[in-house]
């Protein structure tokens, strides 16, 4: 048939001689094995109890997050408090941890409520490495107590706050990230190449922000000491925690880092196993058993 011959077309269409087209049915796909299938109502509720458990840290020298590990416990980086870590016998009177910071639905800025240390403020903590401060491969490896990590005590234990239902059996409190009910495969598996990463952050010391990649981890190192991603952060985001896409607690956010063969900046991490694992290695079993009551 000659191709723009409308007439033609018209009598061969009427006499059925046109060839019979069938829709081929395409079956739905798995594009990225790496993206689950997420449960939505058990997802916004870990999500909603985290955001209750992240915290701001405010000092002269610097801004940071945090986030409880207990009742009155928070996790963050030593860099963010280096400044008094390194005499930790001394009260820092000037420190100042602020939670619930963040904007509502309606516009309206929440200032949140602020705490201060313990008089026995200093719990733990582990130094950065060497190579935090340079461009370095993946395969220069920290040691397994460069973790760059602080777990400080505050003066009253706000994770035991019930925050809706006060007084009541089932009142809701604000909770932790128990450290010791950590399962260290599952989490370790979860910072495979490829896997989402979600950072829940006080970014340039903004109110509480969610910054999350859905092909995020590149690369975790040999000795499980840091792990690189895309996933966005900025100043103040430091001490933060990160999430798989189901909202389980994996790494603490370090800092940004740029990798010694390429031009590349990334996101890098220290997995929280780590942390346990180096906690119970100093003997400190009895702090993680402690967050159980």
């Amino acid at each position: 048939m000659t191709p723009g011959n409308q007439p033609l077309f018209v009598v061969v269409q009427q006499l059925g001689l046109l060839p019979t087209v069938t829709a081929v049915s395409r079956p739905e796909a798995i594009i990225r094995e790496a993206n689950v299938f997420i449960d939505l109502a058990v997802w916004n509720t870990r999500l909603s109890e985290a955001e209750f458990r992240v915290c701001r840290i405010e000092t002269p020298h610097a801004q940071g997050s945090g986030f409880l590990i207990g009742p009155d416990l928070v996790l963050t980086n030593y860099h963010v408090l280096g400044h008094y870590l390194k005499a930790p016998s001394v009260y820092p009177a000037d420190i100042r941890i602020r939670f619930d910071h963040k904007k509502l639905a309606n516009g309206k800025v929440l200032d949140g409520k602020t705490l201060r240390l313990a008089q026995d403020w200093f719990v733990d903590a582990s130094q950065p490495s060497s190579l935090d401060d340079v461009s370095h491969s993946l395969t220069q490896l920290p040691a397994v107590d460069e973790l760059d990590y602080a777990i400080v005590r505050l003066s009253q234990s706000i994770g035991n706050e019930e925050l809706s239902g006060k007084g009541r059996p089932n009142a809701r409190k604000r909770g932790w990230f128990n450290l010791s009910e950590l399962h260290s495969t599952a989490l370790i598996s979860s910072l495979t190449p490829g896997a989402s990463l979600f950072i829940l952050q006080y970014p340039h010391g903004s109110p509480l922000m969610l910054a999350f990649d859905t092909n995020s981890i590149i690369q975790m190192n040999a000795n499980q000491t840091r792990v690189r991603y895309r996933t966005n952060t900025m100043p103040g985001s430091s001490g933060a925690p990160g999430f798989n896409q189901m909202m389980d607690l994996v790494c603490l956010h370090r800092g940004g880092t740029q990798d010694a063969h390429s031009s590349m900046r990334y996101n890098e991490g220290i997995p929280i196993v780590s942390i346990r694992d180096l906690l119970v290695k100093r003997g400190l079993e009895s702090v993680l058993r402690s967050l159980d009551t």
